[in-house]
C-alpha cells in the first residue's frame, strides 16, 4: 500500500510485507487499482527505506502532488511473479500435515517445469512432496512452517 509521498520528485513510500520487500526490487512494473481497474506503472527506481517500507519512483509520477494521489492505494503484482517458492527461501521450514502433524524439515526446493517439489527429512530418510496449491494450506514465513493437507498414503511412497 502506498503510505505517502516521499520527497518532492514523485517518489512514494510503499508498505510491503517484510517477507517480500527484497523481491519488489526486481519488479519492472506494478499494478495500482484505480476505480476498479488495474493500471500498470513502470518502476523507475527502488530503495529500501526500512523494514517493510520501500521507496519507489513510478513512471509518470513526477511530483509530490501526483504521488499524493496514490496515497492509500494498493499495489498488486501478477500471480506468476509472486510464486511463494520464489519469494521465500523454504529451506529449513517445518512441514506439517493436517492428518499426520509434523513431518520434517525442508532440505531443498527442486524446481522443474512440471511442478516444484520439496525434499523433506522424514523419519531418517528424504521424501519428496509436491509443492502445489492443492496441498498447501498455509505458509507462515514468520514461524517458518508450511501447513499442508496431503493425500492419504503420500508419506508411504
Amino acid at each position: 500500500m502506498v503510505v505517502k509521498p516521499h520527497g518532492l520528485k514523485g517518489h512514494v513510500a510503499v508498505k510491503v510485507d517484510p517477507n517480500y520487500a527484497l523481491y519488489i526490487q526486481d519488479f519492472k512494473s506494478v499494478l495500482i487499482e484505480h476505480d476498479g481497474a488495474y493500471v500498470p506503472y513502470l518502476v523507475e527506481s527502488y530503495a529500501n527505506l526500512n523494514k517493510g517500507i520501500v521507496k519507489l519512483l513510478l513512471a509518470g509520477v513526477t511530483d509530490q502532488e501526483m504521488a499524493n494521489r496514490l496515497r492509500a492505494k494498493e499495489l498488486f503484482q501478477l500471480a506468476e511473479l509472486l510464486s511463494i517458492d520464489k519469494q521465500i527461501d523454504l529451506v529449513g521450514f517445518i512441514v506439517r500435515d493436517s492428518s499426520n502433524g509434523s513431518i520434517g524439515e525442508v532440505l531443498s526446493v527442486i524446481e522443474s517445469t512440471a511442478q516444484t517439489m520439496l525434499e523433506v527429512s522424514y523419519e531418517g530418510t528424504e521424501i519428496y512432496i509436491p509443492f502445489v496449491d492443492e496441498f498447501i494450506m498455509e505458509v507462515d514465513a514468520r514461524e517458518r512452517v508450511i501447513e499442508m493437507d496431503l493425500p492419504e498414503g503420500m508419506l508411504d511412497l
